[in-house]
Order: structure tokens, then sequence, then C-alpha cells
């Protein structure tokens, strides 16, 4: 941290190159810093506001199968006199709450009632603020009020114990443990072995900055400081400059409880690059220490299911999403880990799917149980899946205008995943462009109805549809309970247009005179401004003309 700052012209402009962190290895850099400040003031706005993507471990169809997953074990014991009074199902990392939201209806199934009453679900997350947001949410609340949602606190880096939101500590013993996307974004070692030796070397990283020159004064200390006080910032782990070194490492002293799983999953393979997501593992163990004996930790998360994909020198290119970091998980690792944590596994295999899953229990006995569900629920069933890639798909069709198989996909979504508003949202938008405008009001209609958080602005969308259908004086109410959401030029502009379209001139005004406060550079407005002073004028001229008459 003492390197002095060297002033260069970066992007035409002079700027001052700052060290922030000199080489460290990976897992203990201030990425971490960084990626942990940002989940601590970012809240639930980065899922709802499409910083992270979640639609592939928050879907109803996805929590459809892990319920159907406990109550198939559920099941099994029940047949055999050991059901146990109270059902704890703990979720770590709990992020949006969409997944929490969508087990507990998904429970409420006739064809799952049977076990609804003695399940209940612990909602958890490290960032606080996260887990209070979802908690005001509707869809949680009231949940929360019937004593089938618990929150806590729970960092996965001191996975022995689970806080309240007060701090205390609870005493837990989950039947099972959900965690989604979880691995992904916690610290992990990379490593690669060398071509034609057993050898390792260590990913380190040296972090610097570029500033401004008049930011000259600052030590890297105070830039440091300045960078963590706005984790919020766009682009702000994109932008640091990023160098890389591997270095010698010797897992035995490294990662002592790791070295013989790390070993075990390098068996037989020559040049191999890799993550090891210690934080994790370990955290997996602490839980399953922490199971009732019948009970089972699943894991969902996206990278690779084959040994085989470590093979090779890689580049580690990082994914950010927001300010997070993340990396990919390759499930071969879990296989290699659960021998030495005393655990039996057992897993999806194919390659070809985008979110893989695997199922650890305690004994071999609770496998025997858990695997022939397993293999029916997620092995044999990929309706999670399913709403992720035609909902892709039906994304590039919308981008290329292509609205009639946008809308077929998207019809199959809302089957599979009828409480999700963004999804019923773009049903009904691409059926306006196809001018099915009767059609765009029932979609919009029932996606208002299943979007129990009212995230869309549900108002817009009818005010639309319901002046394309020229029902006037109902897109204006309309219009008017959108603005009640948002103040937006766009609304007040719209609502112009239709004040006009009745002879409501002076309420034609006042709306575009409000969307030109907003945004005073609103081209759409100004020109409507124009056009209605046009429109006022004949009016007096007509009038005037009467009245001379």
């Amino acid at each position: 941290m003492e390197e002095t700052p060297s002033i260069q012209p970066i992007g035409g402009e002079a700027r001052v190159r700052v060290l922030l962190e000199d080489f460290t290895p990976y897992d203990r850099c201030l990425h971490w810093r960084i990626h942990d400040a940002y989940f601590a003031a970012r809240g639930l706005s980065a899922w709802t506001q499409g910083e992270i993507p979640h639609l592939s471990t928050g879907n109803f169809a996805l929590a459809q199968q892990h319920a159907d997953l406990l109550c198939g074990v559920l099941d099994g014991l029940a047949a055999d006199g050991g059901l146990p009074e109270r059902v704890d199902v703990l979720e770590i990392g709990s992020g949006s709450g969409d997944s929490a939201a969508n087990f507990l209806v998904a429970m409420e199934a006739p064809e799952r009632a049977h076990h609804a009453a003695r399940v209940r679900y612990v909602l958890s997350d490290y960032s606080k603020r996260s887990v209070e947001e979802a908690l005001a949410r509707p869809s949680l609340e009231c949940h929360v009020a019937r004593g089938r949602l618990l929150p806590a606190l729970f960092d996965v880096r001191t996975p022995d114990v689970v806080r309240s939101l007060d701090g205390e500590a609870l005493e837990l013993r989950p039947f099972a443990v959900i965690a989604s996307y979880v691995c992904c974004v916690t610290p992990s070692k990379s490593f690669r072995r060398e071509h034609g030796t057993v050898a390792l070397t260590e990913l380190w990283v040296k972090t610097e900055a570029d500033l401004f020159e008049e930011h000259m004064a600052s030590t890297p200390e105070r830039t440091l400081a300045r960078l963590l006080r706005d984790p919020l910032k766009q682009n702000l782990l994109r932008d640091l400059v990023v160098r890389h070194d591997w270095r010698p490492v010797d897992p035995e002293a490294a990662l002592p409880t790791h070295a013989g799983a790390i070993a075990r999953l390098l068996d037989g393979m020559d040049a191999a690059t890799f993550e090891w997501p210690y934080a994790f593992l370990d955290c997996l163990a602490a839980l399953a220490r922490r199971l009732h004996p019948e009970g089972f930790v699943l894991v969902n998360d996206y990278g690779a299911a084959r040994r085989a994909e470590l093979g090779g020198f890689k580049d580690r290119q990082f994914q950010n999403y927001g300010n997070t970091v993340n990396h990919p998980v390759n499930f071969a690792v879990f296989d290699a880990f659960a021998p030495d944590a005393g655990l039996e596994l057992t897993r999806t295999q194919s390659p070809l799917r985008s979110i893989h899953v695997a199922a650890f229990t305690r004994s071999p006995a609770a496998l025997a149980r858990l695997k022939p569900v397993f293999e029916r629920t997620h092995v044999g069933r990929e309706d999670g899946e399913d709403v992720v890639d035609f909902s892709s798909a039906a994304k590039l069709y919308l981008d290329n205008r292509e609205w009639s198989r946008a809308i077929r996909l998207l019809t199959r979504c809302t089957r599979l995943d009828p409480l999700n508003g963004e999804i019923w949202l773009r049903l009904a938008e691409a059926n306006i462009e196809l001018g099915e405008h009767a059609t765009a009001e029932e979609h919009a209609r029932a996606g208002m109805a299943a979007d129990r958080d009212q995230r869309q602005d549900w108002e817009f969308l009818l005010g639309r549809i319901t002046c394309l259908l020229e029902r006037r004086q109902e897109a204006i109410s309309w219009y008017r309970a959108s603005l009640r959401r948002d103040d937006h030029p766009v609304t007040h502009t719209n609502l112009a247009v239709l004040y006009e379209e009745v002879g409501d001139l002076p309420k034609a005004l006042r709306s575009l005179r409000r969307a030109l406060a907003l945004a005073p550079s609103y081209t759409r407005a100004s020109e409507r401004l124009e056009h209605l002073k046009g429109v006022w004028w004949k009016r007096l001229e007509a009038q005037a003309d009467e009245a001379h008459d």
C-alpha cells in the first residue's frame, strides 16, 4: 500500500493509477469486501431492479420440485412411523425471497397439504437489510403472521450459528436446508495443476484504480475507504484494474482439512484449473452435523457436472452482477469432498443442464430413502429449467419482433410459473404489439391477480390497453392510479392525450406541464404541448365566432 501513484494518460485524460491492494490470494482480495458491502447496502433491490438474475432458482416450478422432494421423503417416514412433529426448512442466502414465497404456496396444494401444517420455513441471509425488506413483501408477510415463516441471519463463513434479527442464537435442527446459488458467491480459492506435475499454483490478484488527477492527493487507504462507502456505484468492480499471478501453493498448508479431497478431485488428471469453494464446503459440513438424521441439504447452482471440464489451463474470468463476485461451480467438487465430510451424495449428472442440483444426507439409510424421490423430482423433471429456457428464448423473439413465437413460449412459462408477474407483463405487451388488445387485457388482469407483491405497474399497462380499446375514461382512471405508484412523465403525457380526446384541455395542459417539470427535455411532451396550444387556440377562435354570431 506504499506504492507511489503514477500519472499517465488513460482514455485520453490525465488520471492517476493508484495501488489499492498488492498481490493477495483471490479468496482474500478486496473484491470480496466490495461484494459484502454491496449486498449490505443494496438489499432486496439487488434482485428486484434486475442487477442480479434470480429466475433460475426463484421460479414456482422449481419450488414445486423442492416441495415434492420434501413431501416424498416425509411420506416415506410417515409410512415407517417416524414422521417428525415439526419440519424446519432452512434456506440460506434467501436473496429476493421468491423461493420462500413460492415454496410456501406450493406446500398449500392439495397433494402436499397433509404436510404443510408441520413445515416451518426459516428464511435467512447474511444481509439483514435483505431479510427485513423481504419480510415486508405481502407474499411473505402473511406467512410470518401465521407462524409459518421465521426470519433469521446466517453467514456461510460462520456456519455454527443461526441468529434471529435481534442477534439471538436460534436453536434449530433443520430437516431440510436449501442453498440456491450460494456456493457460487462465497469465497473460493482458484488453483491450477501444471502440466506433467502434481504441484499446484494458486491465483493471486493485484488491484489498482484509475482516478482523475484531482484525486492525486488521496492516499490509497482513503481511496479504498471511499470505494467501500459507495459500493453501489455502477461498474465499480469492472472498472478496477486487476492483474493476475499464479504462485506455488501447498494444499496441506493452505487448506489442511481439504487437501485429501483436492487430491481425490485431481486423481489421474494432468493439467487442470479449478475453484475450490472451501467456505461453502465447510458450511455444508457444519449444516449436515445439525441436520435431522433423515434430513438433507439441497444445493442448486450454475456451472458444470463433469470433472473432465476442469482439464487444461483456463483464464479466470469471474462474473459480476451488480458489484458482486460470482464463479461457476463444478459439482465434481462435491463428489470429492463428501467422503471426507462423512456425507452421502446424489446429484444430477447431465452436462446439458443449466441448473445443477445435489442432495446430501448423513447416512446411507437416509440416502436410500432420499435417492428415489430425488431421481423423480430433480433428475426426471426439469420444470424449473424450462421456465428459464422458455423465458430466455421468448426474449430473443421479442427482441426480433417475432410476436407470435414469443407469445407461445411465454404462455408455456405462465403454466409453469403462474405467479411470475414479469412473465405475464411481457405476454400482455407481446399481444399489444400483435394487435390482440382484448387478449392483452386478459393477460394483464391475470398477471395483476398473480403478482402478490404488485411489483409490476399493471395500472400503466391497463391504461395502455384500455386506451387502445377506446375506453378512454377507464384508461384515464388506470393512468391516474399508475401515477400514485410512479410520478412519471410518460404517464402524464399519455394522460394529456386522453384528456384532449375527451375535451378536457385544462387537465391536458396541467398533465403536460407536470411531465415537463419532471423531464424538461422530454421531446414528446414538448411536441404535445405545442399541439395542445394549437388545439386550444382553434377552440378559442370557434368560441369567439359563436359569440359574434
